[in-house]
């Protein structure tokens, strides 16, 4: 039984190694979208890694497993001793989970599915609004004064977030001697 988790493990980190190289070859294209698309995957994999009791795809595991690499793993480094309020307005696991779904599934950001997690956490009328920059990545609401109406605007720097998953991904590998 060892030995078959060992192997899959082996398949795991090749197809972690092979990600962070499509990674490393998108970006010398200039293919900023393909090297986002492909580094969102990280966390599924890498978490398949840490995680071997999470693996598998039966009752919300892959969600799970997701979220919970990318709040260990990535989430405190980029968001040092924040109070519980500015943690709201930061992207952790849950969003990128959800940026990454929506993205793989509908090809679109903006899904029903997004809008009803962001209404449990901001309150119950949201208009989602995405965009990419270049100097961060967060979430920003606006209201209407009545607390109504919230705008919830997630700001996502696709290159700090290509290249913070991809490093990630590459400290697992050398965990793993696989570099």
């Amino acid at each position: 039984m060892e030995e078959a988790i060992e192997a899959e493990t082996r398949q795991l980190l090749d197809a972690l190694k092979n990600i962070v190289e499509t990674i490393d070859d998108a970006i010398l294209k200039n293919a900023e979208q393909a090297a986002f698309f492909c580094s969102l995957s990280i966390p599924d994999i890498a978490g398949q890694i840490e995680y071997p009791s999470l693996r598998g795809k039966k009752n919300g595991v892959v969600g799970k497993r997701y979220k919970k690499w990318y709040d260990q793993n990535l989430y405190p480094y980029k968001n040092p001793n924040t109070s519980d309020v500015l943690k709201l307005n930061k992207i952790d696991g849950e969003i990128m989970y959800l940026i990454r779904c929506k993205l793989y599934h509908q090809g679109d950001y903006s899904h029903e599915d997004v809008i009803k997690r962001l209404s449990k956490r901001y309150g119950e009328n949201v208009d989602l609004n995405f965009r990419y920059s270049s100097i961060d990545s967060k979430i920003s609401i606006l209201s209407d004064g009545d607390d109504r109406i919230k705008s919830v605007e997630i700001i996502l720097n696709r290159k700090n977030m290509i290249r913070n998953l991809k490093c990630t991904a590459k400290g697992v590998l050398r965990e793993h001697e696989y570099l």
